[in-house]
């Protein structure tokens, strides 16, 4: 990486941290914009750099740095009940370059690829989510409380990006 790609990625994760003390608290897993800067970080920089962006912020959590939701860092957090949709985020900007590298760089392209990357924060999400509650939850009640609330927002995070991105595109692109 050279020094402005360098530069961009460091960027990004204070972004990162910026969106995760952007809260809203509902339960055990808050409303955060943190996926609004995933997303951006798919689709505005190399595929490598948002792979370095998000593996960085969620080192600098674990290693105690307050820089997950609330102002919370260490590995405890990793291991509550947010941990899945931390690791989640690593998993969405794999799969966000996978489809970058295929679907067109066009506004309808830029949806599609958040839309279905952030679908993947979920899966990892949930399951930990089940986990750290115990065995007295159901997995209606944890759709209840890990899912169902955040896919509206998350919806509407990854088509602000996609404007975003499609907006500012040509900005990154020169420069990187």
């Amino acid at each position: 990486m050279n020094y402005k790609q360098l530069t961009y990625t460091a960027l990004f994760v204070v972004f990162f941290v910026v969106g995760s003390y952007t809260v809203v608290p509902v339960g055990p897993v808050p409303i955060v914009l943190t996926n609004l800067f995933i997303f951006l970080s798919i689709l505005l920089l190399r595929g490598r750099q948002s792979v370095v962006a998000v593996a960085i912020y969620i080192i600098l959590g674990a290693l105690g740095l307050p820089v997950f939701s609330l102002g919370k860092g260490g590995i405890s957090v990793i291991l509550g009940p947010t941990g899945g949709y931390i690791v989640g985020f690593f998993v969405c900007v794999l799969v966000g370059n996978l489809l970058k590298k295929i679907l067109p760089k066009n506004l309808a392209g830029y949806i599609i690829i958040t839309v279905v990357a952030g679908l993947f924060i979920y899966p990892l999400g949930l399951l930990w989510l089940k986990h750290t509650l115990g065995a007295n939850w159901s997995w209606h009640k944890t759709f209840l409380v890990g899912c169902y609330p955040f896919l509206l927002g998350d919806l509407l995070k990854a088509v602000l990006a996609a404007v975003l991105a499609k907006m500012s595109a040509p900005y990154f692109r020169q420069n990187l």
